[in-house]
């Protein structure tokens, strides 16, 4: 509807290959909210001075036991019997 014009502007800017509104209205909230979370839930356990610990970077199972982002490492059947 004419009276819609702002609705879903982000993505038709984003497919003309303007992704600005993109990023600044969805994903830098939405990863800020992901930061805070994952800051959070991890209190007291997260080194968040790790490099790379809040911002996107991939740890494997070793880095991130040890900065934090992950309790233990184990197998799937030790995972079930916790849960």
């Amino acid at each position: 509807a004419p009276e819609s014009k702002d609705k879903n502007l982000a993505f038709e800017k984003a497919l003309k290959g303007d992704y600005e509104l993109m990023q600044s209205e969805i994903l830098s909230p939405l990863a800020v909210q992901f930061q805070n979370h994952v800051k959070s839930s991890r209190q007291g356990k997260l080194k968040a001075d790790t490099p790379g610990v809040l911002s996107g970077k991939m740890f494997f199972a070793d880095d991130a036991l040890k900065a934090g982002l992950i309790d233990s490492i184990g197998s799937l059947d030790k995972a079930v019997q916790k849960a």
